[in-house]
């Protein structure tokens, strides 16, 4: 009897058992040939065929598998491992477990275990496919869309595609240790030969799918550019789908490290983030399993083709298309440079290890390192060796020089210039002068220096200082008059969707600004109150003003003013960059609103009510999601008064007590009573939170209950 979800079983006759895993093995199921018992008719051949995706399986290993956090070393992750690897090898596929430890600089030790299943081909210089997802979460989060939903994909893909013929090998990995700057993919090419990473013609990274708000789906490379497998999994998607999948700029992540490995990889993912990611309400309600099911289907048909005897080896062709014989970056004008990162998240972002060149200590005891990568710049077609500086293990200045650049002087004064416009007189050397331009849109700055050889060029970080775009009214009016862009009445039209109906009678002005992608995102302050700009105006009303007062006349509140950081949340094509981030920075502005204008009723409360720690109970101190002895790692800090709000509106916190199948022995109650939670559920209290939890839910298209339903009535 093959249980589904946690609770709910079927029974069935042994006939129908057997006509239900003909050919369509599970979880406990090993896949075996089909036979034919009706020995008066012969099929001229066992054609195997791609069968349907079962959204059973799909459900049941969602449901197993998000119990509890599975952080990398706990035992949650463990557990995991061990139910990965049972499946696949139930599929027929070859199964190992890829232990891995590293340390980090303060002394800890990180480990994990990646699970590893191989279908070798007959031919020992075959093709090798490679489809991979992250096992290991956030701490304290079950991790559903991030990354149990991938792991899944990847499990329904391996069944589907383990008795279909092939001459490619194809390899299935479930990562651990993506948390943390992705120590198991990177451990995984570590062990890989020369001669088995020149084999690779593609890897599909799954991750952060089947979220129900998550935009849609999208193939993501370091560069934005085409893949060989990226391409036939468009074309798919077209076939399959109703909206064709579409590449976006996807760095990092665990195709970082095969990328680094010089291997073609694509990411299959969301356009935005889920509300719940890394989280405890990152649970398996907030995946739309039917979504699950189609990623699915457009995969397998991507890679049956590929993987089918009749194709001829794609080697050559996939290689072409990433240009591995020229590896270099390519730094595009409307890419930002991630100053103030570590050599090892900036080689994870570009797709490629660096080499380190130079290294020393200041007087002042400053460490200096010098990291060279190849890139291209300004539309030089030539690879520039780009000389990287990290002070204490910050990125904090990028040199390109002339006699690497294979251009001169003046040529690159031009393409600077035609990039960002006219430079400004940065001073005479020896040379000749110096000039300089600003990006206030990514924040940087370049100062072109000439030398007795060619030209030195510094790249490095640039403050712009806030600049306003429009000021408008909750309702979009535009309070300046002038030229309006058009983001700024989308934007506007969006905030005021998330914010309560009465909001103009706290809220006076939205005020849409820039200082730069990657600065300040928002801000909320007081605006000046009519009475204050009254007095200020008008002397002669100070008398009134007064007598008012005595006979127990009150000022209007101060309203607020809201500002939003325009490129921040926008690009400059008009779509969001991440709806969901802008979506919980409103709500969030909202929360600081309600907290400062009336804390008596809202922030005293919390904090009296919210400050006690989990109980002693061991019971009680469970992370919600999580089974007892699943996880023993310290949880991460419950949230602040904002983080508690915005959560309360914007994720599915709302659930009954579930049962959990405790190894070995019967279910049991999972706890709901933890801090988290607690911290949570105190807005339920509020009438007017309610409602206005049930607006915003609305405005967004989320999922709302009943109960709210009726609140919003």
């Amino acid at each position: 009897m093959r249980q589904l979800g946690r609770n709910v079983s079927i029974r069935m006759t042994a006939g129908a058992v057997a006509l239900l895993l003909a050919g369509c093995a599970g979880p406990s199921t090993r896949v075996l040939p089909r036979v034919d018992t009706n020995p008066e008719y012969q099929m001229p051949g066992d054609i195997p065929v791609l069968e349907e995706v079962n959204t059973f399986y799909l459900q049941e290993e969602l449901a197993r598998l998000t119990r509890s956090p599975r952080p990398s070393g706990s035992r949650g992750e463990s557990s995991a491992s061990a139910y990965i690897r049972q499946l696949l090898g139930d599929y027929g596929y070859e199964t190992a477990f890829q232990p891995f430890q590293y340390g980090r600089e303060d002394g800890t030790v990180v480990s994990g275990t990646n699970v590893t299943a191989v279908r070798s081909a007959s031919s020992p210089d075959a093709d090798i496919l490679i489809l991979c997802a992250h096992h290991d979460t956030a701490i304290g989060s079950p991790g559903a869309v991030d990354d149990t939903a991938g792991v899944v994909t990847m499990l329904e893909t391996a069944r589907l595609l383990a008795r279909l013929p092939s001459d490619t090998e194809l390899r299935f990995v479930s990562f651990s240790g993506h948390e943390e700057q992705n120590l198991g993919s990177r451990h995984y090419v570590s062990t890989m030969t020369e001669e088995e990473r020149n084999r690779v013609i593609g890897v599909i990274d799954l991750d952060r799918l089947g979220a129900m708000t998550g935009g849609n789906i999208v193939l993501g490379t370091v560069d934005r550019k085409e893949t060989m497998l990226g391409d036939l999994l468009l074309e798919a998607s077209r076939e399959i789908t109703d909206t064709s999948w579409s590449y976006e700029r996807c760095a990092g992540g665990d195709a970082s490290s095969f990328l680094r490995g010089r291997m073609p990889a694509v990411t299959v993912t969301r356009r935005q983030s889920s509300f719940g990611e890394r989280t405890p309400y990152d649970r398996a309600e907030t995946v739309n399993i039917e979504d699950v099911a189609q990623i699915v289907d457009v995969i397998c048909q991507a890679v049956s083709k590929i993987m089918s005897p009749e194709t001829p080896s794609m080697t050559a062709k996939a290689h072409y298309y990433n240009n591995f014989h020229d590896f270099a970056y390519v730094q595009a004008k409307d890419q930002g440079i991630p100053f103030g990162v570590d050599p090892e998240r900036f080689a994870e972002l570009l797709g490629m290890d660096g080499m380190l060149s130079a290294e020393n200590t200041t007087k002042t005891g400053v460490r200096i390192q010098n990291y060279q990568f190849p890139m291209k710049w300004f539309g030089v077609d030539q690879t520039i060796i780009t000389s990287c500086y990290f002070s204490d293990g910050k990125l904090d200045s990028l040199s390109i020089e002339a006699d690497r650049a294979g251009v001169d002087f003046e040529d690159m004064k031009e393409r600077l210039s035609a990039w960002y416009g006219e430079p400004r007189d940065a001073g005479s050397g020896p040379s000749g002068t110096s000039f300089e331009w600003t990006d206030a849109l990514f924040r940087r700055s370049f100062l072109l220096t000439p030398g007795q050889d060619g030209f030195d060029l510094e790249v490095s970080p640039w403050e712009p200082g806030r600049s306003i775009l429009e000021q408008r009214t909750v309702s979009g009016t535009l309070l300046e008059p002038g030229v309006s862009d058009p983001r700024g009445r989308l934007l506007c039209a969006f905030t005021s969707r998330l914010l309560p109906e009465d909001a103009v009678e706290h809220i006076g002005c939205l005020t849409l600004y820039t200082d730069g992608v990657g600065g300040e995102t928002c801000y909320l302050q007081r605006m000046p109150s009519e009475d204050e700009d009254a007095e200020k105006a008008q002397d002669t009303q100070n008398a009134q003003d007064a007598q008012n007062a005595q006979n127990g006349a009150q000022e209007k509140p101060a309203k607020w003013e809201i500002g939003i950081d325009f490129n921040d949340a926008m690009t400059e094509n008009g779509r969001f960059r991440d709806q969901t981030e802008t979506a919980k920075m409103i709500v969030r502005l909202y929360g600081q609103i309600l907290e400062q204008e009336d804390p008596e009723r809202y922030r005293d409360g919390f904090e009296a009510e919210t400050a006690d720690g989990i109980s002693d109970d061991p019971d009680q101190g469970l992370g919600i999601g999580e089974a007892p002895g699943d996880f023993t790692e310290e949880l991460p800090p419950p949230p602040n008064f904002e983080d508690s709000f915005w959560m309360y509106v914007l994720t599915d916190w709302q659930r009954k007590e579930q049962s959990v199948e405790a190894e070995g022995g019967p279910a049991r109650e999972v706890p709901q009573t933890d801090l988290w939670e607690k911290r949570i559920r105190y807005f339920d209290r509020f009438p007017e939170l309610v409602s206005y939890r049930w607006h915003v839910r609305m405005a967004l298209k989320l999922d709302v209950t009943e109960e709210n339903e009726e609140a919003g009535e």
